[in-house]
């Protein structure tokens, strides 16, 4: 059985819906850096089709990696 990496998963930055989410991890996974979304499940049911969701979203990052995170998260979401 392969022994599975432990990554340590820190806060990056509150964003206004999981579209922002979703695009600032895939610019952070195109850069090497691994990212999850973190949201209730309701943001899925109501449609968060809009610039903003009902629901707190949240992008977390490696800790190893979070300088580089908040740079690119700079870039890419300047002003949110």
């Amino acid at each position: 059985m392969p022994q599975q990496e432990h990554i340590n998963f820190v806060f990056l930055k509150d964003v206004p819906s999981r579209l922002y989410g979703q695009m600032l991890v895939e610019a952070l996974a195109n850069s090497g850096i691994r990212a999850i979304i973190k949201s209730d499940d309701i943001g899925i049911v109501l449609g968060s089709h809009g610039t903003s969701s009902p629901v707190r979203v949240e992008v977390w990052v490696d800790r190893s990696c979070l300088q580089s995170a908040k740079e690119i998260a700079h870039q890419i979401l300047d002003g949110f």
